[in-house]
């Protein structure tokens, strides 16, 4: 994996799993383009569905539900990123995914979307983080029979595979951050 073809590996992307999924399509002979663009409109919708099922979890008055519903499905910057062929409507999904994991209480699904969150972008790690001391905390405080179990949970379903991709991408990459981050802080790598 290189940003450039012939060069050293460099992390010219932001998530591995977009770069890997678009790969496969091209291996069975799909457009690029054209697949993230389809990905990218059905994620768009799959979004506004977990939106919608995570007002229900919250029992919001319907009035401010449909206000939410609407927004997201009017806004016009949502439209540039399902259209855009990036990652974007993916990692709004994850995000979504997860939140609506974490309103139902499931633990071992939450901490499987949080680990798509974090490999559809890097910074989904520091989403999980903070859901998972949420729910640390929660389950200390109110079920704490329960909290050796919730944490075996997390250290299997989360923290390992997490752990065996961010190491494998440091090794590979010689950053523990990923090119953009180096970029943007104008030092590059």
């Amino acid at each position: 994996l290189t940003w450039n073809v012939g060069e050293p590996p460099i992390e010219g992307y932001t998530g591995i799993f977009w770069t890997v999924v678009l790969a496969g399509f091209i291996k069975l002979g799909f457009s690029p383009i054209a697949i993230s663009h389809v990905v990218g409109i059905l994620a768009f919708f799959a979004g506004w569905l977990l939106l919608f099922l995570s007002l229900r979890k919250l029992d919001l008055p319907d009035f401010i539900s449909s206000v939410i519903l609407l927004f997201y499905a009017t806004s016009p910057i949502l439209f540039t990123h399902a259209l855009g062929g990036l990652e974007t409507m993916l990692f709004i999904d994850a995000i979504l995914l997860s939140f609506y994991f974490l309103l139902s209480a499931k633990e071992t699904a939450l901490f499987l979307s949080l680990l798509f969150t974090s490999l559809v972008r890097p910074e989904g790690a520091a989403l999980a983080i903070a859901f998972i001391i949420a729910t640390g905390i929660s389950k200390f405080k109110n079920e704490r029979e329960d909290f050796k179990f919730w944490l075996w949970k997390f250290i299997f379903f989360y923290l390992i595979p997490a752990l065996v991709y961010f190491i494998w991408r440091a090794n590979y990459y010689g950053a523990l951050l990923p090119n953009t981050f180096y970029a943007k802080e104008g030092e590059g790598v």
